[in-house]
């Protein structure tokens, strides 16, 4: 539960406008582990608070309060990097795919705009500016596929332009691809030589030259990005903060119970103790 539970069924990005309490509009989508922690925690130091009075023992260490302060300490240290790792990895992940459309939108603009100077056959450009905008819309959706980490395109959420009137025989080869965004990449490539070859792309070389750097600056952003997708942050730093944030969480109850009198002010500070230090562990988790 507490694996899926801070990540939203479909994984995509919680929209929200800026300007208003973001959690009253999106209670449903915000993270529910870190007050049901926070709930439990509280709960378990009120429970302790009872016992002591019943019980004609008490927890007693002029040290404990150190010691629990020491390690909140450590993990909030912990977390912190955790969570600025992981927000530097969002905005660069982020700012490679806009970049990478860009330098794909521009591309293909420039394509479009170069038939303008061609004196080819009217059929041989509509055939090439058709096929190729289905080929750039069919890139673009293969690419989101690979990033968001789903295997079928078909289970994806991305409108392909006119994909039964790409060749058959080549799109069935395509789903038995292995690196299916690499494959139509190179279709693309190749269907420019062909038509510089047909004299529909007959605008100088140095000009043209500058559509294919864009097209490779496009390619090398995605694979930039795909680390983002495929390589995540390091396994042991993780499971350490995993073992550390239950280690505090089962020490929190019995450390304020020592610390304070009565029974509001443990059940209290373990509440904002657990929802401050949880959220936090779940913002790097959502982040990445």
């Amino acid at each position: 539960f507490w694996r899926r539970g801070p990540h939203s069924s479909s994984g995509s990005m919680i929209v929200y406008r800026s300007r208003r309490c973001v959690v009253v509009g999106n209670v449903g989508t915000f993270f529910m582990v870190n007050l049901w922690m926070a709930l439990a925690a509280a709960v378990a130091a009120s429970l302790l608070t009872g016992l002591l009075h019943l019980a004609p023992w008490r927890i007693e260490s002029t040290n404990i309060g150190g010691v629990y302060f020491a390690l909140t300490s450590f993990v909030g240290m912990l977390l912190s990097f955790r969570t600025n790792q992981a927000y530097g990895r969002f905005w660069h992940g982020t700012n490679l795919a806009f970049e990478m459309f860009g330098d794909l939108f521009t591309s293909t603009g420039n394509l479009i705009a170069f038939c303008s100077f061609t004196k080819a056959a009217k059929e041989e450009v509509i055939k090439f500016e058709q096929t190729l905008v289905r080929l750039i819309s069919l890139l673009s959706a293969m690419m989101l596929t690979e990033l968001q980490g789903t295997e079928n395109i078909g289970n994806a959420p991305y409108e392909v332009l006119e994909l039964t009137s790409l060749d058959e025989d080549a799109i069935r080869g395509l789903a038995e691809e292995e690196d299916k965004t690499e494959v139509v990449f190179q279709w693309i490539k190749t269907l420019m030589v062909e038509n510089i070859h047909l004299g529909v792309l007959s605008i100088p070389p140095p000009i043209l030259t500058r559509v294919f750097q864009e097209l490779d600056a496009a390619m090398s952003k995605y694979h930039k990005a795909e680390t983002f997708s495929k390589v995540p942050f390091p396994f042991p730093y993780v499971a350490t903060i995993d073992i550390i944030m239950f280690i505090h969480w089962a020490f929190t109850p019995v450390s304020l119970v020592s610390i304070f009198e009565g029974s509001v002010w443990p059940m209290t500070v373990a509440w904002i103790f657990t929802f401050i230090l949880w959220s936090m562990y779940l913002i790097a988790a959502e982040l990445e």
